[in-house]
């Protein structure tokens, strides 16, 4: 947050209204081009479209462009935003708002379309709330539906842009925006191709590509640390355990995809376990009081199919309120637990005891043959304004012989921390004398030349001159 205060105010001082500061590719620029230099702007940018493409996906302040635009979009790099919630004004008098939901796995796009269309829908079951379906693309709200899963809302698709980190040859800024810009074939002009605000660009980090020798000190300890944690490790609350590579957290352009059947390949021959038993299974009610209950098998003559109707359609002593047992109507094989796991389970059960959600078997361990490790860094600055490193992420990768550094695009494996929180303490500290190296000590050279004074400034004219934009209104550049 420091480090953000300081940057506002130093570009406060020298970017004043309806005037933007201009830094073009140069030899006195090149901590802020140089792609060799993976410390330089640019490269860091490179470094960081997994969470440039975060921004975008999350906050909605990533502004893409536009298939539409008059420029090229050739090799830019798409992303998607999260289709919204498909939200429709009904043709009732009160022009009821709706979310499109789907009731069930079982039933046909047209089996619900027809009925929505003709019947409605509880609680009113008024047809006319569901009329602007009839005018939708049909095409296009079946494949949202069929991606939906059963008792979940019905999503628009994702809304596609574009953004790029390459041949970036102008960085125009402002009090609140960074814009960076690639050369143009048209007009002897620039073209935006990605803009983040000041805050963004405090959040940049670094990916390190650790040698053999580092990568094998660390997995050693690594290791042992995870064996002796499984141990002591809280059934309730376990906190050393670790996942596979989740897609929330991939680094595009560096990595390729996440191989599922790799991992659990090697998952299976080659990991280091432990099971918890599975807890009590325990339901909330769809009842005003959203009561929860504890399932129980009452009788071992009675069948699942006959219990599972018996609680959904009746419910069970002492009220027999079958909205208290609706969320088992709401299970479906697409869920993260499905029927038929709930069937085992069942079975498993004993007379007159309570079933447990399936065994949680966890992973701390994984031994991979020879792997590369990367070390992701980010950077911050602490109340006495002293710069400061922070170790966020170790990712352990599949190791590619014959390349090199940033040039390789191998998958992640495992991943030890979040690649924003700083990791485990008790981590870094086991890991002190291998991390070292790669504690700075001080900013980087780009931050110095973007705060100086001696910059060239540009007035709203000139700058519609230089770059292909629509408008620029108060001190934001439309492209």
């Amino acid at each position: 947050m420091k480090n953000l205060i300081i940057l506002s105010i130093l570009f406060s001082s020298f970017v004043q209204a309806q005037t933007f500061t201009i830094f073009e590719n140069n030899k006195k620029n090149k901590a802020l081009f140089d792609y060799n230099d993976p410390n330089s702007l640019v490269s860091m940018l490179v470094q960081n479209q997994g969470l440039i493409t975060n921004l975008g996906s999350s906050d909605g302040v990533l502004k893409g462009l536009s298939i539409e635009s008059f420029h090229t979009i050739d090799g830019l790099k798409n992303y998607a935003l999260p289709g919204e919630p498909w939200e429709i004004e009904g043709d009732d008098e009160n022009a009821t708002r709706t979310i499109l939901m789907r009731d069930s796995d079982s039933e046909s796009f047209d089996d619900w379309f027809n009925r929505l269309t003709t019947q409605g829908k509880e609680p009113d079951f008024d047809p006319a709330v569901f009329g602007p379906l009839t005018r939708t693309n049909k095409i296009e709200l079946e494949q949202q539906y069929n991606l939906a899963p059963a008792s979940l809302i019905v999503r628009r698709p994702p809304l596609i842009n574009y953004y790029d980190v390459n041949d970036i040859e102008l960085i125009i800024l402002n009090t609140e925006n960074v814009y960076f810009a690639k050369k143009s074939q048209y007009e002897n002009k620039y073209y935006i191709c990605l803009q983040l605000t000041l805050n963004e660009i405090n959040q940049l980090g670094r990916f390190d590509y650790l040698n053999e020798d580092i990568s094998k000190k660390i997995t050693s300890k690594l290791r042992e640390f995870q064996l002796a944690k499984r141990e002591i490790d809280g059934p309730e609350y376990p906190v050393y355990a670790i996942s596979d590579y989740w897609k929330p957290y991939r680094y595009s352009n560096l990595f390729d995809d996440f191989n599922e059947d790799e991992f659990k390949y090697y998952n299976k021959s080659s990991s280091i376990k432990r099971i918890l038993p599975g807890a009590s299974w325990e339901i909330e009610g769809d009842d005003e009081d959203y009561t929860k209950s504890i399932l129980y098998r009452e009788s071992k003559q009675e069948s699942f199919e006959a219990w599972f109707t018996r609680l959904t359609t009746q419910g069970n002593a002492p009220n027999y309120n079958p909205e208290i047992f609706g969320a088992l109507s709401r299970i479906s094989e697409k869920g993260t637990i499905s029927l038929q796991s709930l069937k085992t389970q069942y079975e498993a059960c004993g007379e007159n005891q309570s079933l447990r959600f399936p065994d949680l078997e966890l992973t701390y361990w994984v031994d991979y043959p020879n792997p590369a490790l990367y070390l992701k860094r980010n950077f911050s600055s602490d109340s006495t304004g002293k710069f400061k490193t922070i170790f966020s992420q170790l990712l352990f990768t599949e190791r590619l012989d014959n390349k090199k550094g940033y040039s390789q695009k191998p998958q992640v494996l495992m991943a030890f921390g979040d690649g924003f929180d700083p990791m485990l303490d008790e981590i870094s500290e086991l890991l002190k004398e291998e991390l070292a190296p790669f504690n700075q000590n001080e900013d980087f050279a780009w931050k110095k030349i973007i705060m100086s004074n001696k910059v060239r400034k540009m007035k709203v004219d000139e700058l519609k001159e230089l770059i292909h934009c629509y408008e620029i209104d108060e001190n934001v550049i439309q492209y």
